[in-house]
């Protein structure tokens, strides 16, 4: 029987599901004007092909009776990704015939391609670059939300820390101010502690611990329930994970080894970049 492994041990990939699903009935027009359609209902993202391969989008929307989307976080998109989101796109249309499917990538970093073409199909999927977008003018947009009593939307403050800021802001910056403006919009104390944990733990492998350290202290008496000790918490235990991965890996031991014995995917230890410090 085929052993199946899905690496969900990437933190994008884990706040890009989590925030989509928790967060359904949310429009996404803070990602591009055209998409103001409201998440209906979130759809399966596993499906079996033809080729007995099993295959898992990163998450699939009806947002009307007749339209579906397919969003796909990718932290460099390439040819080869693109290739894959346009076998999804077809499955997907196939598994539900009644809607017709847009493809919407989220990268954090500029694309090498943008579309695939080949004798019989283009597939062009809509590619959105968070590091693209204005840090700036979406915090003092949020902030006059706030100001003037509107709803502000969760998922754009989740996502602000990976904007950039043409005045300067840092990652870590921009995770404080996304803090401080979650404690004050959000009034649901359950929907606001998810906003923070997902925040921290987005931008969590681009800060030092020093930084985490002074965003921690910065915002100690906003966080609820403790939201920065427990994401923390876990990312101290893949420090350690990594750490004994460097370790095995310098003693000589297979991927497949050390896969095994510290209990993670192989892509997980490749995309560390391991292999490069040793």
């Amino acid at each position: 029987m085929s052993k199946y492994i899905v690496d969900t041990y990437q933190n994008e990939d884990k706040v890009f599901k989590q925030s989509f699903s928790v967060f359904k009935g949310k429009s996404l027009d803070f990602l591009d004007s055209e998409m103001s359609d409201n998440i209906m209902e979130v759809l399966t993202n596993e499906y079996t092909e033809t080729k007995t391969k099993k295959q898992f989008t990163d998450l699939v929307f009806k947002i009307s009776e007749t339209k579906g989307r397919h969003h796909e976080w990718q932290h460099e998109v390439t040819i080869k990704d693109l290739k894959r989101f346009a076998s999804y796109n077809i499955d997907l249309s196939r598994e539900y015939e009644n809607l017709d499917f847009e493809t919407v990538v989220i990268t954090n970093k500029p694309p090498k391609a943008i579309q695939y073409i080949n004798s019989s199909i283009t597939f062009k999927p809509r590619i959105i670059v968070l590091s693209e977008r204005n840090g700036d003018e979406a915090i003092a947009k949020i902030t006059r939300q706030i100001e003037n009593g509107e709803a502000i939307n969760e998922l754009e403050l989740i996502y602000l820390p990976m904007y950039n800021s043409p005045s300067g802001k840092s990652k870590t910056d921009l995770l404080s101010i996304s803090l401080k403006l979650s404690y004050k919009a959000i009034k649901n104390i359950e929907i606001r502690k998810k906003t923070q944990d997902l925040l921290i733990l987005l931008v969590s492998k681009y800060l030092s611990d020093e930084e985490f350290k002074k965003v921690w202290e910065d915002n100690m008496s906003i966080l609820e329930d403790n939201a920065a000790v427990r994401v923390f918490g876990k990312l101290g235990e893949e420090r350690k994970t990594k750490e004994t991965a460097i370790k095995m890996l310098k003693e000589g031991l297979s991927l497949d080894i050390i896969s095994r014995i510290i209990d993670m995917p192989i892509s997980w230890i490749e995309e560390l970049g391991i292999n490069d410090k040793v």
